[in-house]
């Protein structure tokens, strides 16, 4: 019965994960391209840094969830999913839709087994503000974020 009751919420996760990591404090420069937000999100899912995750979420994203309630819920899918490592392939996106970059996840679980999922990261380009500012319109840098919903 917990199989049946876990599988579809694990399911749910990676769509979420895909379908779509802010403003957290960083030691590494931003990503520059969408294939390289989607690299750096899904390679921040691997090392279970959920909270940096976050901060790749587009502000449109991160106004539909707060970092503790994101951080709380892959904490608790990885937990009750028995999920012991994701793995992730990175496709060409079409020249026409360079903001969706497709994506194989493949979920590894000590209880389900591996559960494979192929689907597209949708980005959005967005002006993120700089450090605070004296000017009434503070500087801003354009980044790629993950649409997440």
């Amino acid at each position: 019965m917990r199989r049946l009751v876990v599988l579809p919420i694990l399911l749910a996760v990676i769509a979420a994960a895909c379908s779509g990591a802010g403003n957290a404090p960083r030691t590494e420069a931003p990503p520059r391209s969408p294939r390289e937000t989607a690299e750096r999100f899904f390679s921040l899912w691997q090392e279970k840094k959920y909270d940096a995750m976050y901060g790749l979420l587009s502000t449109e994203a991160q106004a539909t969830i707060d970092r503790e309630k994101f951080v709380g819920r892959y904490e608790a899918i990885a937990e009750e999913a028995t999920i012991t490592g994701v793995d992730f392939d990175l496709g060409t996106p079409d020249p026409a839709a360079e903001n969706e970059i497709p994506v194989t996840v493949t979920v590894h679980t000590s209880f389900f087994g591996d559960i494979v999922q192929e689907n597209v990261v949708p980005l959005k380009k967005e002006a993120i503000p700089l450090a605070a500012s004296p000017e009434a319109t503070p500087e801003t840098r354009d980044e790629w974020r993950v649409q997440w919903t």
